[in-house]
């Protein structure tokens, strides 16, 4: 009855604040309050949706031990945290830009892990960005490997010219989140003259080595080799290497429309593209199946726009655009590919769905895979594939790949 009583008044409570507010509304004729009550009302609901999806120990299927019994390691001194309560800050708020200058900063991030496809991937959506034009016939203004970008979202600065300079010099990145670098990125990537900026990013999870000259703010770490996959992915360095996607897209949301297109490559060609990578296949398969976890959380907890209530991911099985996969038949070929680009180019909102030079650049590996992890590492790597189902690859639409 306690318990009750408890609820009652807390509702109660809730109640009064939401009159006096669309009071105080009424009273100033400001009827963005209301708004804000009933959006707020909304993303409670979907967080808290969320929030009972992700704690459900099935979300981490197969021999994965729940994530809760694996304590977070340590933070280093100063360190940006995987996440920052700021409902008690008293900064203002930075003037956001108006619908159609966010939806003219369009921001596509190919996520997936090492040895996804990336590079032969990359090269497909950039055509099919740039196949693409306004209701004016103005071409996309569509930007790869964009400075400005890679320092915010990574840190970088070394070999990327005076790209410091434009940002002031400072020692080190600020962080991820940091609302004058977000804004000072954005005003770089996106700016407001009409066009459609298109901005694609697609560093692999994680990226680059312990001795990377690419100035990450957390590079890849050593003592990741003697992690499970549990603990790699409760780790503070794994959530934060090459970046931190919760704080990415919250920062960025506001000024942009960001996606992400997840890439799927089967598992045993993913990790014999970098077979020798972490001391070898089995390691390496360790690491790889960690940030996978890192992953799949992140797109659970993220499925709709917070802005459009629009898909914020799409998934692209990379096998189903091989040749092999159709036993080489060239109709057959084609047809997946033209559905792939027609996929795509719907989900990003774009207006040409036809792309006749889209896979131009596009080689098929003819690579050995289990000739070079050789058969005792395949076996290891097949009962690590088992442990996968459930969590990796993600399920969209209905749509599974093959693990």
């Amino acid at each position: 009855m306690s318990t009750n009583i408890v609820l009652k008044i807390s509702s109660s409570r809730r109640v009064m604040h939401k009159q006096r507010l669309i009071f105080f509304a009424a009273a100033l004729g400001l009827t963005s309050v209301v708004l804000f009550i009933s959006s707020h009302r909304r993303a409670n609901a979907f967080y808290t949706h969320s929030n009972t999806q992700h704690r459900q120990l099935s979300f981490f299927g197969g021999s994965f031990s729940d994530p809760k019994t694996v304590s977070l390691r340590a933070q280093p001194y100063g360190a940006i945290p995987l996440a920052v309560d700021d409902s008690s800050a008293s900064v203002a708020s930075p003037p956001y830009p108006s619908a159609e200058q966010r939806n003219n900063c369009q921001i596509i991030y190919v996520l997936g892990v090492e040895g996804a496809t990336h590079h032969g991937f990359l090269p497909i959506l950039e055509s099919l960005a740039r196949n693409q034009a306004d209701v004016n016939g103005l071409p996309y203004d569509v930007q790869y490997n964009a400075k400005a970008l890679r320092y915010g979202l990574f840190g970088w600065y070394n070999n990327q010219g005076d790209i410091r300079r434009v940002f002031g010099n400072p020692q080190q990145a600020p962080p991820v989140d940091d609302p004058t670098l977000v804004q000072n990125v954005i005003s770089q990537i996106c700016p407001n003259d009409g066009k459609k900026h298109v901005l694609i990013e697609d560093n692999s999870f994680p990226c680059g080595q312990s001795d990377d000259p690419r100035s990450y703010r957390i590079h890849r770490q050593q003592d990741w080799l003697g992690m499970s996959p549990e603990e790699l992915a409760n780790s503070w360095s794994a959530n934060n290497q090459p970046t931190n996607l919760y704080q990415f897209y919250d920062a960025y949301r506001p000024y942009a429309d960001v996606k992400f297109v997840v890439l799927h490559r089967p598992f045993l060609e993913t990790i014999a593209s970098h077979a020798k990578w972490d001391t070898g296949p089995a390691v390496h398969s360790n690491i790889i199946r960690g940030f996978m976890l890192i992953l799949r959380r992140f797109l659970d907890a993220h499925q709709f726009d917070m802005a459009t209530g629009e898909r914020l991911w799409t998934l692209v099985c990379v096998e189903k655009h091989f040749a092999k996969f159709y036993d080489y038949n060239d109709v057959q070929v084609t047809e997946a590919r033209n559905a792939m680009l027609y996929n795509l180019a719907s989900f990003m909102k774009w207006p040409t769905k036809e792309c006749h030079h889209c896979f131009d650049s596009w080689h098929e590996s003819t690579k050995d895979h289990v000739g070079i992890l050789g058969q005792t590492n395949v076996g290891v790597l097949k009962d690590h594939m088992q442990s996968l189902r459930g969590v990796w690859p993600p399920l969209i639409n209905g749509q599974q790949c093959g693990i």
